[in-house]
């Protein structure tokens, strides 16, 4: 886990699940991670609230970019089906 004087916010997503799958791209890129408010989940389990995303200070405008790049993925509407 990076040290806590040293991470920066990355980002916010709008729930844990979410969260989870962004740290997962992250450590893909090779990305150290750790999500925020972390004393809420054990008590309520999965939490629908905003989860913050910190990385390391040198790491961050990377982590930004791939984040970025997430959302906007996520945002692009489906191909419409092609009529034969």
């Amino acid at each position: 886990m990076p040290q806590a004087d040293k991470l920066e916010l990355a980002g916010i997503a709008p729930n844990q699940i979410v969260a989870e799958m962004w740290q997962g791209f992250l450590e893909g890129e090779g990305i150290p991670s750790t999500l925020g408010a972390k004393q809420v989940f054990p008590y309520l389990g999965i939490t629908l609230l905003p989860v913050s995303l910190y990385v390391l200070k040198e790491h961050l405008t990377q982590a930004k970019e791939i984040l970025a790049d997430l959302q906007v993925q996520n945002e692009e509407p489906d191909e419409p089906a092609q009529e034969d």
